[in-house]
């Protein structure tokens, strides 16, 4: 039996516990597993121990109350940076927020200027998503699959095998919407 991951499964733990009460949109399975695809993803890239944390992790600043000290407490500095550089920082905007397109152009400087590790783990990120919002979603896939190919234009720098997965995915889902 193969030795357990003391880290890996702390982050695992941590995201269950903060995304306890949370489902994913259209399936209404739980939140975790969109976690742990991405984190799984990664593992199939072979990513480092701290990158695998911080996909388990990725929306834990984003959609529960955890704050980038609390992961740096937690899981240390490294693991608290990646996450936060796929956080959407358009979150952090004081009311009244701008509009979507405005949100999501400093969405994107945010994303463009992540580090190798932090654009892969987006990278993944958006390999889970992009499959389950065609498939449920056609109408808000055309929106989507439009934010997520403007922001692949700015977003070369990380895994390039993991960065042909995802563009390869996101062309196959412009052929399906």
């Amino acid at each position: 039996m193969p030795e357990v991951n003391k880290k890996i499964l702390s982050a695992v733990l941590f995201a269950k516990t903060v995304h306890r009460d949370q489902v994913r949109k259209y399936t209404f399975e739980p939140y975790f597993v969109h976690l742990e695809e991405v984190a799984r993803i990664l593992e199939r890239y072979r990513a480092p121990d701290e990158v695998v944390m911080a996909g388990y992790l990725h929306d834990t600043i984003e959609d529960t109350d955890t704050t980038r000290e609390k992961l740096e407490q937690e899981f240390g500095s490294y693991v608290a940076h990646l996450v936060w550089e796929v956080t959407d920082q358009s979150i952090f905007l004081p009311e009244p927020r701008p509009n979507q397109k405005a949100r999501k152009a400093i969405d994107r400087v945010h994303s463009a200027s992540a580090s190798y590790w932090g654009q892969s783990i987006k990278y993944a990120d958006l390999i889970s998503n992009t499959a389950s919002i065609v498939q449920h979603d056609k109408d808000f896939a055309v929106v989507y699959l439009k934010e997520k190919g403007a922001l692949l234009e700015v977003m070369k720098g990380g895994h390039p095998d993991l960065l042909v997965e995802c563009m390869d995915i996101y062309q196959q889902a412009l052929m399906e919407v």
